[in-house]
């Protein structure tokens, strides 16, 4: 998924990023649960690529996917 992207598995993404690491926006990012893949999202997507030593594209594909759920 990529910016411009919507619907409901964007609204899965965007709260697990809101959790990320178990705590709401504290330790996750705080974006809108809109399901629209915007800039927020993309932005939050590329910080957790960058942290997670994964290719840094701001599309939440496979590899990123996997990383967030294990």
């Amino acid at each position: 998924y990529k910016n411009g992207n919507n619907g409901l598995l964007i609204v899965f993404y965007q709260v697990i990023c809101c959790f990320y690491n178990g705590l709401y926006v504290q330790c996750g990012y705080n974006i809108n649960i809109d399901g629209i893949f915007g800039i927020d999202t993309e932005d939050a997507v590329k910080d957790y690529q960058s942290k997670n030593n994964l290719q840094i594209d701001g599309i939440a594909g496979k590899n990123t996917f996997s990383k967030l759920l294990s």
